[in-house]
């Protein structure tokens, strides 16, 4: 939640506040021995570590974990890069548009609502509007099943 509340701080234009919650949320993840946790909390995660390495000396050790977690970024994006279209075969979901997958991430770590949007920067009901969408283009009827689907689909 910190690293979210500092990526959060960063979109309302707040670096010092950004920049403070993340060394905590690095810390705290250092501590817990956290890679992908960290990773798979939002796609801006890599970006927002490159910012904090610009703008702050970081000690030693959150240096290295920081490098860290940004290789292992840099591999799963070559693993598994982002899914930008879909082949149009028979059972294929429809497209899903990068937002959308932003959101079906968060959908995934069972945040409600409301905090999708605090995250995000949406009102409530964009969010609601935003999985109605996805639920259609998956084919499924609530949350559970949209993060199912996604995972059947390595998505």
């Amino acid at each position: 939640m910190r690293l979210q509340l500092a990526l959060v701080e960063q979109r309302r234009g707040r670096p010092d506040s950004a920049a403070d919650l993340l060394i905590d949320a690095l810390r705290l993840g250092h501590r817990l021995g956290l890679l992908r946790t960290l990773l798979d909390a939002s796609r801006r995660v890599p970006d927002a570590l490159i910012t904090l390495q610009q703008q702050r000396v970081l000690d030693p050790v959150l240096s290295f974990y920081v490098q860290r977690l940004l290789q292992a970024a840099a591999r799963a994006r070559v693993a598994a890069p982002l899914p930008t279209t879909h082949a149009a075969a028979p059972g294929a979901v429809e497209p899903l548009k990068e937002r959308e997958l932003e959101i079906l991430g968060l959908l995934a770590q069972a945040l409600p609502n409301k905090k999708i949007a605090r995250v995000i920067g949406l009102s409530p009901e964009t969010v609601k509007w935003h999985l109605k969408n996805i639920y259609a283009k998956l084919g499924v009827a609530g949350r559970d099943e949209a993060v199912a689907r996604v995972r059947d689909l390595a998505l």
